[in-house]
Order: structure tokens, then sequence, then C-alpha cells
């Protein structure tokens, strides 16, 4: 392909259309779905084909079964065992079962908004780090992610030429945190069959497989106390006081740093909730840039809240200053321009307080992001100056 970011593009776009064809022939058009590649044409058509049944173009141009003929089953989760108490990370038993069906509960529609993201990791993509590349539906009730899809389709691949589906199949890990409900599933997906996952190298709990950059992670710790820092390679000034930050507390205590480099946000957030599951001294937080969006953290943080729930952990997941992401379902606002830090573990939550903490009170950080909400305007010596200045 002569130009592998104008192919993504259109496939993006083709994918984003047939999720959304599929989903509307079971809930219909008032369902709000958000996505990444939510142009007008995008979602025009996905509606337009749901309502005339004509859709053939997108399903016969990529040889993908069509929802008119292989009707989706929207009662799937009925039937899901969910835990009445807490499990460990460490151990399946739990305090009780029932059955997800049993705590069915009627709610508006209108306060249900899914995100979309149907490829998170374009750059992973292009530039050969296939395993960092998702597929995301993230599903938010009243401005909270309450429940998510995840898609690895290149789960323990070093190359798009790998034949994952045949091989491996395709993990899907699919997470609730409703009310009482609460249950963390992986499905391997075939192009046949599809399985539940019950452990071993193919669990939700060891996808550092299909993320190779940070297998070594698990095993570099040797301290009673670890912290994995997963975050990108730029070289922002917000990530770079983070580090510093985190560099500086761990050096002068008992607590061993990993940093590792993981492109792609819902990469980067998946691997602080499995690095976070491995043990109880197991702590891990993510880095996430400036501009990141909802559809980018919607499905992954709900595993995030999922897992803490089902497992009794700590962990939590605010913008750099300790305020809530960005979930607007008018979709006028899905960018987190605050960025964001994802953590799991009693010690990483106190490392993410004192981040926050810190970012309030460094005025390069603050000028740097806040800039914009602020009134600025320019004097006559050339330099800037804003309301908060005044202050």
């Amino acid at each position: 392909v002569d130009d592998p970011r104008s192919a993504l593009t259109e496939a993006d776009g083709a994918s984003q259309d047939v999720i959304m064809q599929c989903l509307r022939s079971v809930w219909g058009n008032n369902l709000n779905i958000i996505g990444e590649e939510d142009e007008e044409d995008v979602g025009k058509e996905a509606k337009d084909n749901a309502e005339s049944g004509n859709d053939d173009d997108v399903f016969d141009k990529y040889n993908i079964c069509k929802p008119s003929t292989r009707k989706i089953d929207s009662n799937l989760l009925s039937k899901i065992v969910i835990t009445d108490g807490h499990t460990t990370a460490d151990d399946d038993k739990n305090d009780g079962t029932t059955i997800a069906g049993d705590s069915d509960t009627t709610i508006a529609l209108r306060d249900v908004t899914l995100y979309v993201d149907p490829m998170d990791g374009t750059r992973e993509f292009v530039e050969g780090r296939v395993w960092n590349v998702q597929c995301l539906i993230g599903i938010t009730y009243k401005g909270k992610p309450v429940a998510g899809v995840m898609g690895l389709p290149f789960f323990g691949s070093s190359s798009t030429k790998d034949d994952v589906v045949n091989q491996v199949g395709i993990p899907v890990i699919c997470a609730l945190n409703w009310d009482k409900c609460t249950f963390v599933e992986q499905l391997n997906m075939k192009r046949k069959e599809v399985t539940v996952s019950k452990g071993g190298d193919d669990s939700w709990r060891n996808m550092e497989i299909s993320l190779p950059t940070n297998m070594k992670a698990a095993e570099s710790s040797k301290s009673e106390k670890n912290i994995t820092v997963y975050t990108g390679d730029s070289k922002r000034r917000h990530r770079e006081r983070c580090i510093d930050f985190l560099k500086t507390w761990t050096d002068d205590s008992s607590v061993h740093m990993d940093l590792q480099v993981v492109g792609g946000c819902g990469a980067k957030i998946l691997s602080t909730t499995a690095r976070g599951l491995k043990g109880t001294n197991s702590n891990a937080i993510s880095i996430l840039t400036p501009g990141n969006c909802s559809w980018d953290t919607a499905a992954p943080t709900n595993l995030l809240f999922s897992c803490l729930q089902k497992f009794g952990l700590k962990g939590k997941c605010t913008d750099l200053f300790g305020g809530e992401l960005v979930y607007d379902s008018t979709g006028f606002n899905v960018t987190n321009d605050l960025g964001g830090l994802v953590s799991i573990g009693s010690t990483a939550m106190e490392y993410h307080d004192k981040l926050c903490q810190e970012m309030r009170k460094d005025k390069d950080i603050l000028d740097t992001l806040l800039t914009r909400y602020w009134d600025t305007k320019e004097s006559s010596n050339g330099d800037t100056t804003s309301s908060r200045d005044k202050n």
C-alpha cells in the first residue's frame, strides 16, 4: 500500500460502519453512538442502511456476515454467571454466584451512550507494533463508564501477516460494572467458533502475551514493592515531569519502578490493569496524553473499574489534575485536554494523588494545558497575559 494511513482511514470508516449497523439492527436509530470516525457521511450511511435494511455495500465488500441474515442475540448477557462476593486476583473462588439475567434493570435508552473506536493505536499499526492495536466499544450511563468491549485483533502477533484468527483466536474482553452485577470475561473468537477463556496462558489476566514489549515488566521487579509505569514516547512536558517525580519518589523509597513505553491509550490502560492483578504488591500507573478522547478511554477504564470491583482492589482514573474524564453524550466535547492518570494498587494510588497535587502546583504545566480556558490578550510589548496572571 502506497499510503498506509489513507488505507487505514478507509478501514476505520468501514469498521465503524459495520459496528454501527450491527448495533442499530437491534436497538434502532435512537441508540446514541459516538465514534472516532464519526464524520457525517459515516454516521448517516449507517443510519440510512439500518432504516432501509440495505446493509449490502460494506458487508459484501469485506465479506462480512450481514445482520439481516444472521441476527444478533441481544440477550447474551442474561446467561453470564456473576459473583455475589469478591474474588481475589489469585483465586477464582467466590462467595456465591448468580445469573446476570436475575439483575435485569430497565433504564432509559436516552441515558446510554456508546463510544466506538474501530482502531485504537493507528500509529502502532503503521509502525508495526500491532499488538497494541485494539477495537473499543465503551458504554456509559449518565456519563459514567459501566460496560465495555475490547477486541485485540493481533493478539500475540509481531506481524500483520500472522493468521491470528486461525492460530489462537482473537481475544475479546467483555466487562460490566453495573449496580451489583460485575463480570469480566475473555472470549476467544475464531472464524467458526467462540470459546470463553477459563484461565491459563489465554486468560485476560495474562494480557502481556499480546503486549510483547511489556513481558519483562512482571519479572524485573525484585523488591518487596514495585510499580510499573506505562507511557508513550512523547517528549511533552507533562510526561517528563510525571516521570521525573516518580523516579525521585521511588529512588527515595524501597519501591522499584519499571518504565514501559507503550503506544495506544487502550493498551496502556489494559497493561496497567493486568499488571496490577499480578499479586498483592503489584502496582501500575499509566500516563495518558492530553488530547485522548472518550472513545479511547470508555471501554478500558470500565475494565479497570470492573476488575477493582470484582477483585476488591484499589485504583482510580482521573485527569492530570484529579478531575473526571470527559464523557459528553452530545458528542460536542469528547476530548480530554487535561490528559489522564490510571492507577491500580495502593502504592500506585498514593503516587497518583501526589502527581495530581504536583501538576496543580506546576505553573509551566498549568500554562501549557490550561491556557485555552483563560481569556488571553497580547500587550504592547508582545507578552501574553491572562486573567490568571492577575489573581
